[in-house]
C-alpha cells in the first residue's frame, strides 16, 4: 500500500483519484476522511436535516466508489463530487411543511 498524502503536501486529488481507479481501498479510504466533513456540512446546509444528510453524505461515498471509473480529469476532482453532492441532496424530498404566516418553512 502507498501512501498518497504526506503531512506537507499539498492536496493533489489527480494522484488520489488515480489511485483509485484500480479500487485501493487505504486510498479510497484515505479521499472520504479527506472530504466526509465537507460533504456532511454541504449536505446539511442543503437538506436541513441531520438523519438526511449523513444518508445522502454516505450515498453519496458510495456512488463515487462505484463511479469512479467515470471521472474523466477535466475539471477538479471536488467539482466532479459536489456534483454527485448536489443531485442528491436535490432528490431528497421534504420530509414536512411547515405554515407560519406568509413564510413556509421546512422542518
Amino acid at each position: 500500500m502507498t501512501k498518497i498524502f504526506s503531512s506537507g503536501q499539498t492536496k493533489n486529488w489527480s494522484s488520489a483519484v488515480s489511485a483509485i481507479q484500480p479500487l485501493d481501498l487505504s486510498a479510497y479510504q484515505e479521499l472520504v476522511r479527506r472530504h466526509e466533513s465537507l460533504v456532511f456540512n454541504t449536505c446539511l446546509k442543503m437538506i436541513r436535516s441531520y438523519q438526511d444528510a449523513e444518508e445522502v453524505c454516505q450515498d453519496t461515498f458510495v456512488q463515487v466508489y462505484h463511479r469512479m471509473h467515470q471521472f474523466e480529469h477535466r475539471a477538479a476532482f471536488k467539482t466532479w463530487l459536489f456534483r454527485i453532492v448536489y443531485n442528491l441532496c436535490f432528490g431528497v424530498p421534504p420530509r414536512k411543511w411547515t405554515w407560519t404566516g406568509q413564510i413556509a418553512l421546512l422542518v
